[in-house]
């Protein structure tokens, strides 16, 4: 799978989701799926979740038109969402300061003049951080006067 990787691919999701969705700034939504497995031979409680299941996490990025952006499949069932996210690669490229995944500065807001960064959006499963709501670079954020 081909995560965005460049400043044009960011804008053209962004576009859509503001053109779609009314959600200006927005580069994907984040959410979490069970996956039912059998026990794994000698896995004790490590797949068990908190519905009563053995299962595996997949922890998807979603784009404005249901496309799949990232993924990551194959956490224990006992993790939750909200930690998923905190350990998985994606996550990782989000938080880094040098930018790998090249999002875009941060813009105004429609009819608006102050810059905001461009932001995720997740369920309340997920932890209100700054790497999904940080500026991407921290030195491009800027206000207009």
């Amino acid at each position: 799978m081909k995560v965005p990787s460049t400043t044009e691919e960011w804008l053209r999701i962004a576009s859509k989701f503001e053109s779609r969705w009314n959600f200006p700034n927005g580069l994907f939504a984040v959410d979490g799926k069970r996956v039912l497995i059998q026990q794994p031979p000698n896995s004790g409680s490590h797949f068990y979740d908190y519905k009563g299941h053995n299962s595996i996490l997949a922890m998807v990025a979603v784009g404005p038109e249901y496309e799949i952006l990232a993924a990551d499949v194959g956490m224990n069932g006992k993790m939750s969402d909200g930690g998923n996210l905190c350990r998985n690669r994606f996550r990782e490229m989000i938080a880094d300061e040098t930018n790998p995944l090249n999002i875009p500065p941060p813009r105004p807001l429609p009819n608006r003049t102050m810059c905001v960064p461009y932001v995720a959006v997740g369920d309340d499963a997920f932890p209100l951080t700054m790497y999904l709501l940080k500026p991407f670079p921290m030195s491009s954020l800027t206000v207009e006067q």
